[in-house]
């Protein structure tokens, strides 16, 4: 399960996620009234977007649903067998699609803010090119996406699944926590951090 149950009304979903961001956005120099408006702003955003795809319905064991789907459906079962190329088990599946829909958009949300945040602030105030910011943040921010399927090879610095979210989070506190300045350096000799990811996955550290 993810932080969060669908068994929760959607009001308690949003008040539980605003104890979670509202915090973290202050953290980053927000004044209370600041954290609050944009938390409002980003959850509108969230909403609207899950209307749009139709998944503001969807049931609580989301990811259940889709394991037991990839028996009988093909294109389920080919997704996800491209994910388990990375390294993502059904537990992975369970956790990321059991939890709410808002609770996975915020995820996503807040980590394509975070990177954009990087980029610009490695051009204004780091003055970086466009290209040197870039390559600055695929060493430092982790990149998730949905694996495309018309691609017949996985890059190195492709988007990394969603599902390996909660078990990279953990991963990178504990190396971090060893030696942060010697698992930044280490990561440095990787074209990305998400090929240094993929290089820990293969050899079984992740």
């Amino acid at each position: 399960m993810g932080i969060f149950s669908n068994l929760f009304p959607i009001g308690n979903i949003e008040k539980r996620l605003e104890k979670i961001y509202v915090p973290s956005y202050q953290s980053m120099g927000m004044s209370l009234s600041e954290a609050e408006s944009t938390f409002k702003d980003i959850l509108k955003d969230c909403k609207e977007d899950a209307e749009k795809d139709e998944t503001t319905n969807l049931p609580e064991n989301f990811g259940d649903v889709l394991l037991e789907k990839e028996k009988t459906n093909e294109s389920i079962k080919n997704l996800h067998n491209r994910k388990r190329k990375e390294g993502v088990t059904n537990q992975d599946i369970r956790w990321w699609w059991n939890m709410h829909d808002l609770e996975r958009r915020m995820m996503i949300y807040d980590d394509n803010w975070t990177r954009t945040t990087a980029f610009l602030n490695n051009i204004n105030n780091k003055k970086m090119s466009q290209d040197e910011a870039a390559d600055a943040v695929k060493k430092h921010y982790f990149l998730y996406g949905e694996p495309d399927l018309k691609k017949n090879s996985i890059e190195e610095d492709d988007p990394l699944p969603f599902e390996l979210k909660d078990r990279i989070n953990i991963y990178y506190s504990k190396r971090a926590g060893r030696g942060f300045q010697e698992f930044l350096d280490e990561i440095q000799t990787y074209t990305s951090i998400n090929a240094f990811i993929r290089n820990e996955i293969k050899n079984g550290n992740l």
